[in-house]
This record gives C-alpha cells, structure tokens and sequence, in this order.
C-alpha cells in the first residue's frame, strides 16, 4: 500500500510539475509574443518618426532656398538702386561743375572787360547788355 501511494504521490508530484512546466511555456510565449509586439511598434514608431524628420528638413530646405532666393533678389535691386544714386549723383556733381566752369568762364569775362575798361580802353561789358 505504501508503494501504491508512492506511485500516486509521484504522478501527482509529475502531473503537478507538468501542469507547472506547461503554465511557465506559456507565459514565457506570452512575454516573448509581446516582447515582438513591443519591437515590431517601436520599429513601426522609428520609422514614422524617422520619415517625419526627413519631411520636416526637406521642408526647411525649400524655405531655405526660398530665403536665399529672395535675399539674392533683395541685394540685387539694393544694388541697382545703389547704382542708380551713384549715376544720379554723378550727373548732379557734373551739371554742378558745368555750371561752375560756366560761371567761372563768366567772371574772368567780367574781369577782363573790367580790367580793360580800368586801364583805360573800350566799355564794360555790363554797359553792352
């Protein structure tokens, strides 16, 4: 009878460390399913998040060029509009040249006619007019 409950006592201990080994396999299947879930959506995120950022730096990069473009396009007209200063400018400073030769030119005539009217011949230029 001892013998006889032995066996019973060892297939239960066996049946009873099967059912244990059984429980653990399948919540070591549970942890390993999620585990590759876990992977597989941080994964998926990485991507996402990676095609995000590439879109986001593209995007800067169109600004960007559309930035430089414009300031190219801002210096340029800075430097026609500067030229255009510089033309009026010269233009101002030769008519003002001009008009001093001219004025310059006059005087000395005044002068002359003067001096020769001083020294004692003809009339001044100023009676003529």
């Amino acid at each position: 009878m001892e013998a006889n409950m032995d066996l019973v006592y060892k297939d239960m201990v066996t049946k009873m460390q099967q059912k244990i080994k059984l429980e653990l396999h399948r919540l070591k299947q549970q942890v390993t399913d999620e585990v590759v879930k876990v992977r597989t959506d941080t994964k998926l995120d990485f991507s996402l998040e990676k095609s995000r950022v590439k879109e986001l730096f593209s995007l800067n990069e169109r600004k960007l060029l559309e930035i430089k473009t414009e300031m190219v396009s801002l210096h340029a007209q800075q430097d026609r509009a500067v030229t255009q200063t510089d033309r009026k400018i010269d233009t101002e400073v030769a008519g003002l040249k001009t008009m001093l030769e001219s004025h310059k030119l006059d005087n000395i005539k005044y002068l002359a006619v003067d001096f020769v009217t001083l020294s004692g011949g003809g009339q001044s230029m100023e009676d003529s007019t």
